[in-house]
């Protein structure tokens, strides 16, 4: 490009100059009328036109007014049209294909999508559109960046887990619906609304179930809000679809029965079953009968004729050790009220002397720390309960197979710990040696009118106990890291129990009177 400048384009063009000067031309009127001629040019040229690149055939402006066309390129063999527009909000060309060498089809499909992405703008809605697999998968890349072992302050590696089992439900209903592969942003909000995810949910076979007992509500409406929660704090939030382009999902009823929602042991039951444990099991007693014809003992059934408890010796003294810190488990969760993950998330440090001036009190208690990171709630706790024999047998059973991982008081180690292995408790381990138990007490037996007992079933029995001993809620709520309202709405019909004085007062007397008043009348 030659310069404004006369003088500038006088000294460039130097030797052309001393030509038109021979020719009779004076050298500033040459300068001056070049210097017009590069002004005249560079004002009747287009700026920054994208319409003039090279690779642009047949561009073509569809709409009047509008900078927005469709052309060819020149650079591709099929020669295919694409529309090209630009997002005012997002300062940027939109491009897209139109799948097509055909004008007349080619101008009818950009109208559609400059009409698609027109409403998106007004909106405030992103351009993009992404199917219902790919945005489960841009939620849950969000949500893993929040992941936490600490509760309440982000997400816990096990809700994680839930969050992806719930959202593969939802993958799996809108494939079934025949609306996998279509945008989010296209989806009719009434045909994946209402109850049918629920629904379909509910219908799902299941891979674990107790005693063919189908999902509880409970269960399906997790999935329900899971999925609420996903549309409306991320897709929403994210600017990819609209709030009226929300599926309005319904939860389903549940019906609030006032009935324990785990199976609990009576008083009874609870007898028979630490009894069994404590003398049998943890003794390596096994039901056996004398056999004349052999003329030694032989396994049988506690119920067979001549059955009499023996000491199993094939059962080693790890194996002993074991049941034992298992049963003073099983008693501690119970005496605590605890959630099984707390109770075996506890350190060594963090099993404290109770102070009290009682001194009864502090013989027969400790005190339990639950950390934050340790509690459900996110919230730490100190947890008092009548186990300080339990904890002393546990250590003694350490001890006897040369454990010490509980002698500094100080350190971080856990003290709950598999004494077969040295490892921390799993559950898995825990259940299995729970239905073991279970069955030797004769308190499963494959009958439907087995109860379903747990290790969770045992904060429930603390809590029901201690309410029906009359102990203050507020006190109960507080050792289990619970609020009084979810203790209420739980165990709220043990109140009755509770209150049997103030509900009978007077009611003899006045049952007496009614019936003289009868006999009066006769």
């Amino acid at each position: 490009m030659l310069p404004d400048d006369p003088q500038q384009i006088s000294s460039n063009l130097a030797p052309l100059l001393q030509v038109l000067e021979q020719a009779g031309i004076a050298e500033a009127d040459i300068a001056s009328a070049l210097a017009d001629l590069i002004k005249a040019k560079a004002e009747t040229a287009p700026k920054g036109d994208p319409g003039q690149k090279k690779h642009y055939l047949d561009q073509t402006f569809f709409i009047p007014g509008e900078e927005k066309f469709i052309y060819r390129r020149a650079d591709t063999k099929k020669k295919l049209w694409y529309l090209r527009m630009y997002d005012p909000r997002d300062k940027k060309n939109i491009v897209r294909s139109l799948g097509t060498t055909d004008l007349s089809f080619a101008q009818v499909k950009a109208r559609e999508i400059w009409s698609e992405v027109t409403q998106k703008i007004r909106r405030n809605q992103r351009i993009v559109s992404i199917t219902t697999s790919q945005l489960v998968e841009r939620y849950l890349q969000h949500e893993s960046k929040h992941i936490t072992d600490i509760p309440k302050q982000g997400i816990t590696p096990a809700s994680f887990s839930n969050k992806q089992k719930h959202l593969k439900k939802w993958i799996a209903f809108v494939d079934d619906l025949g609306l996998g592969n279509r945008p989010i942003d296209q989806i009719d909000p009434e045909k994946i609304g209402g109850d049918l995810f629920a629904r379909w949910v509910l219908s799902r076979p299941q891979r674990y179930t107790y005693r063919g007992r189908p999902r509880s509500h409970d269960a399906v409406n997790g999935h329900v809000s899971q999925v609420i929660r996903m549309y409306k704090r991320f897709a929403v939030r994210q600017r990819l679809i609209g709030e009226n382009q929300v599926p309005n999902l319904d939860y389903l009823k549940v019906q609030e029965d006032g009935q324990h929602k785990r199976d609990i042991l009576t008083v009874e039951e609870y007898t028979s079953l630490w009894r069994w444990m404590q003398d049998k099991w943890c003794r390596g007693k096994t039901p056996k009968r004398f056999d004349k014809s052999s003329k030694k003992w032989i396994l049988c059934e506690a119920h067979d004729e001549g059955a009499q408890w023996k000491r199993d010796e094939s059962i080693t003294e790890i194996e002993l050790e074991r049941r034992i810190a298992f049963e003073k488990l099983i008693g501690i969760l119970n005496n605590t009220g605890m959630r099984p993950k707390e109770l075996l998330g506890l350190r060594c440090r963090d099993i404290l002397l109770t102070e009290n001036p009682d001194k009864e009190i502090r013989e027969k208690c400790l005190t339990l720390v639950v950390i934050p990171s340790n509690s459900k709630t996110g919230k730490g706790r100190r947890v008092v309960a009548p186990i300080k024999k339990r904890i002393e047998a546990t250590k003694d059973a350490y001890a006897a197979i040369g454990l010490t991982h509980y002698l500094d008081p100080q350190s971080d180690n856990l003290f709950f710990v598999d004494p077969k292995d040295g490892l921390p408790w799993t559950q898995r381990k825990l259940r299995l040696l729970l239905d073991e138990v279970l069955k030797g007490a004769g308190l499963k037996t494959g009958k439907t009118t087995d109860k379903n007992i747990t290790l969770y079933s045992s904060r429930h029995l603390y809590a029901t106990w201690r309410l029906r001993a009359g102990v203050d809620r507020a006190l109960v709520a507080k050792n289990m890291g619970t609020s009084i309202l979810q203790l209420e709405k739980t165990y709220g019909h043990i109140e009755t129990e509770v209150s049997a004085a103030d509900l009978l007062k007077g009611q003899g007397y006045f049952g007496r009177a009614a019936d003289l008043m009868d006999t009066e009348s006769k």
